[in-house]
C-alpha cells in the first residue's frame, strides 16, 4: 500500500516540479509529453482477449483506462501551462 501512494504521489507531484522548473528552459514540455507517452502505454496494455479469469482482467483493463485517461489529461495541463509561460516570456 505505501508503495502504491509513493507511486501516485510522483506521478502527481513530480511534473508539476519539473514544469515549473523546466519553465524557462527549451525543455518545458518534457513533463507533458512524458505523461501522454505513459498513458499511451497504459491504452497499450489493454487486452482484449477473453480468458479464465474475464472479471480479472476486466478490472484490469478499467484501472488501465483509467489511469491512462488521468495521464493523457494531466499530461495535456502540463503542457498548456508550460506553454503559457513560454509564450509569455516569449513577449518580454
Amino acid at each position: 500500500m505505501g508503495l502504491l501512494v509513493l507511486l501516485v504521489l510522483t506521478v502527481l507531484v513530480v511534473p508539476a516540479l519539473l514544469v515549473f522548473m523546466l519553465r524557462s528552459t527549451s525543455l518545458f514540455w518534457l513533463p507533458g509529453a512524458a505523461l501522454i507517452g505513459l498513458a499511451i502505454v497504459q491504452f497499450a496494455s489493454i487486452d482484449g482477449a477473453p480468458g479464465e479469469a474475464g472479471v480479472t482482467q476486466a478490472l484490469v483493463n478499467t484501472i488501465l483506462v483509467i489511469g491512462g485517461m488521468g495521464c493523457a489529461v494531466y499530461g495535456v495541463i502540463c503542457l498548456l501551462v508550460a506553454g503559457m509561460w513560454d509564450l509569455r516570456r516569449a513577449r518580454r
